[in-house]
């Protein structure tokens, strides 16, 4: 064992002096030491490697989209106050909007039948508005619900959309919290803080405050706080009546 011990210790001094005599660069004995190894060619660049590990450098700002879409607006009655204005301002913006008014209807007719993917087919929306849940703001048997709003939002894909909230007339039993569960909250247009005049059912909201509501949420979509925000301006004068790109589909409540 000595002996290995001894050849050991004789192997490690000269590896030791040569690595001292590699690295440094002083004078000795009158004499100057050759200069000091590089060995940074073997180790990572540092400066590289901070830049690989970052998967972008500075995350871009989101930017509100201008390109023309063709737009799925689908409900309950309370599109119909809605759709003129929105209508307007998606004409203005250049876009083709298709709305789909079903009266007394609630997830579980949009879930649980081939309507919305009929309209889906037909139109081929790029960008989708749903506006659900007004009929459903006191239910009980949430979990259906939770299940209808699922459907819904599986059967709308990876087409950007966001989910516009009944205006809240009373506090409801969970169906808002079920959607924003789904869609997320910037996917979903938050309509309970809005004060709206209403009409003789204390429900819908008056053709003024409806179109107050519809331009809330144009206004809204039109800035970044949206998942996928697109352009819906202000209508010119002149062309407030101008609706040539859009389209209406009125269906009676199911029997």
């Amino acid at each position: 064992m000595k002996t290995y011990v001894k050849l050991i210790l004789l192997l490690a001094i000269p590896l030791l002096l040569l690595i001292v005599w590699a690295f440094l660069s002083e004078d000795f004995s009158g004499g100057t030491l050759p200069a000091r190894a590089d060995f940074s060619a073997l180790l990572p660049d540092t400066e590289a490697r901070m830049a690989d590990s970052l998967t972008t450098a500075e995350p871009q700002e989101k930017q509100v989209d201008t390109t023309a879409q063709r737009i799925l607006f689908f409900g309950d009655s309370m599109v119909e106050g809605l759709m003129g204005r929105i209508a307007q301002r998606a004409t203005a913006g250049s876009h083709d909007i298709t709305s789909v008014v079903w009266y007394s209807s609630g997830t579980r007719q949009w879930a649980d039948t081939d309507t919305l993917q009929h309209f889906i087919n037909e139109v081929q929306p790029t960008y989708v508005l749903v506006c659900l849940g007004a009929n459903q703001l006191f239910v009980r048997n949430l979990h259906e619900v939770d299940k209808e709003i699922e459907r819904i939002v599986e059967r709308l894909g990876g087409t950007p959309f966001v989910w516009i909230s009944p205006p809240n007339w009373k506090d409801d039993t969970g169906i808002n919290e079920l959607i924003i569960k789904h869609v997320g909250p910037d996917r979903y247009f938050d309509s309970r803080h809005l004060s709206l005049a209403r009409r003789n059912d204390h429900a819908h909201p008056t053709a003024a405050a409806a179109r107050e509501w519809a331009d809330t949420v144009c206004n809204w979509l039109s800035t970044t706080q949206p998942r996928h925000p697109i352009s819906l301006p202000q209508p010119s004068q002149a062309a407030k009546g101008n609706r040539q790109n859009a389209k209406t589909v009125l269906l009676q409540p199911m029997q």
